[in-house]
């Protein structure tokens, strides 16, 4: 992680149906983040951008709609998300150690930094906000790959590597592993 604080501002843009919850795939909502870096004259300028799926899986459990079928009806990354953390139940693997109560899904599809920023705290306070934006008691999961992130980065966060999977996942309900 770099020493280097970042500073500036992040604008998300989400969107939803009126009547938003017509099918299973309208419980998945894409949400794009713009992060804005403020120079030294105060003007802002493009730093960086995280693209994420929000999965409303309570408000589909509640309005009967399987949480699978949820995903299925997404992408096939989704799916294989769902096929990762659930079993054939639909109840949370136990090797996981997922604790019950967790309210959505949020998958962070893509963290882009511009080549100026690189070295900035920039793409870990872009996960950490959108975390507490979209996702504060529910489960994050992302492409491990994906993320790229520094050894000090990843104690930071917080998310555990899914085993026999390419996917890191982090459980907003625990205390990070790495911070005790």
């Amino acid at each position: 992680m770099s020493d280097e604080e970042f500073f500036g501002t992040v604008n998300f843009s989400v969107s939803a149906g009126l009547v938003p919850w017509g099918d299973p795939s309208e419980y998945v909502h894409a949400v794009t983040g713009k992060a804005l870096a403020l120079s030294d004259s105060g003007s802002e300028e493009d730093a960086g951008e995280i693209t994420l799926k929000l999965v409303s899986a309570t408000e589909a459990v509640n309005r009967g709609e399987n949480l699978y079928d949820v995903c299925d009806a997404d992408s096939s990354t989704l799916e294989a998300i769902y096929a990762t953390l659930f079993d054939t139940k639909g109840e949370a693997k136990d090797e996981l150690d997922i604790e019950p109560g967790w309210n959505n899904l949020l998958f962070i599809e893509a963290v882009k930094i511009e080549p100026e920023y690189q070295a900035t705290s920039l793409r870990v306070q872009l996960i950490k906000t959108a975390i507490a934006m979209f996702c504060p008691e529910g489960l994050i999961v992302a492409f491990e790959d994906s993320l790229d992130l520094a050894v000090e980065d990843w104690r930071q966060l917080g998310f555990k590597r899914i085993a026999e999977s390419p996917f890191v996942f982090r459980d907003q309900l625990r205390v990070n592993p790495y911070e005790q």
